[in-house]
């Protein structure tokens, strides 16, 4: 108790470090679709260190990519290409647990030339352990 008391910590602050740390423990799954509405194949130019997603995304198809993340945060990126061109588009998902609730992001980022349309969706669930879904889709 005299740690306690030298560093003014209260019983309910250590209570909630405990909750919250026993939830970042889960791990959670992120469901990704990668969407291809082009009329050509899309090729993979990089992606996260998960070594999950499709090398080549046939032409109107939807890829699923499943990941199972583990500690209190996920941090997922791929960029794939048209095969006949260069557009590009960079894809993000991404959550972080924070002691005032989960935070949760995306990003679709056209790189390259020509331009590229992208969209990237995301749907969080707001309990732990924070499982979430996300579409990354491809127009043009």
């Amino acid at each position: 108790m005299i740690f306690l008391k030298k560093h003014n910590i209260t019983l309910s602050t250590l209570l909630l470090t405990a909750a919250v740390f026993s939830n970042a423990a889960q791990a959670n799954v992120v469901d990704i679709v990668i969407n291809n509405v082009t009329d050509v194949d899309l090729i993979l130019v990089s992606e996260s260190t998960y070594d999950k997603f499709p090398t080549t995304i046939p032409a109107k198809r939807k890829e699923p990519v499943t990941l199972y993340m583990g500690g209190t945060r996920s941090d997922i990126e791929v960029v794939y290409k048209r095969s006949d061109s260069g557009a590009a588009c960079h894809f993000t998902t991404s959550h972080i647990e924070q002691v005032s609730g989960p935070y949760f992001d995306k990003s679709a980022t056209s790189i390259g030339t020509p331009m590229a349309t992208c969209s990237a969706y995301q749907t969080p669930t707001w309990r732990p352990p924070y499982n979430y879904k996300a579409e990354f889709a491809f127009y043009n």
